[in-house]
């Protein structure tokens, strides 16, 4: 499969760029998830950069998933990619469950960039949120919650078995790959 690499010169130098715009900063306040409005930390930056990736990879299955939403995964360990994959169509495997297959080395402790809230119930394919638990993750970040209120609570279920979360990453690029299936859920919500 395609091996993605984050560029050691791209991140030197967008953490170069990172710190002189914050050193232009006149004010001393902190950086807070409130105060912090766009500015990242060179981690943080590299997270985008993975969960980018994730969202490439969900686009391959473009006009093949539908009515399910495009989603893609990529598993990360020691800040280098051990494993990428995408849900490529109805009924075939999802993309937690494509790129812990894919992984060249055990995924414990590592951290998975998913675009999409890991499912947490059973139909064609297992909970996603299992698959992940049983691998022994360490950390999930996916970019939006899954409206479906039978796919949804993955996030819950991994939290519940210790895994660390965080929801937002990407999540305008995320939305704007599956605004079909996003808006389908709204409508349903204000038909209710």
């Amino acid at each position: 499969g395609e091996s993605f690499r984050v560029s050691a010169q791209a991140t030197a130098f967008a953490c170069a760029c990172l710190f002189f715009a914050l050193s232009r900063k006149t004010s001393p306040t902190p950086l807070t998830n409130e105060t912090r409005k766009g500015h990242w930390s060179c981690n943080e930056m590299k997270d985008l950069t993975f969960m980018l990736r994730a969202i490439e990879l969900a686009k391959k299955a473009e006009g093949q998933t539908a009515p399910n939403p495009m989603v893609g995964c990529v598993i990360v360990k020691d800040r280098e990619i051990i494993g990428e994959g995408w849900h490529k169509g109805v009924g075939q495997p999802h993309a937690e469950a494509e790129a812990l297959a894919a992984c060249r080395e055990d995924p414990k402790g590592a951290i998975a960039f998913v675009t999409l809230e890991p499912c947490n119930h059973t139909g064609k394919n297992p909970p996603c949120s299992e698959a992940l638990i049983k691998a022994e993750i360490a950390e999930v970040f996916y970019a939006i919650a899954d409206p479906n209120p039978i796919a949804s609570g993955g996030g819950k279920r991994l939290r519940e078995a210790g895994i660390t979360t965080h929801e937002g990453l990407g999540r305008k690029q995320a939305e704007a790959l599956n605004s079909d299936y996003l808006n389908r859920y709204k409508k349903q919500e204000q038909n209710q």
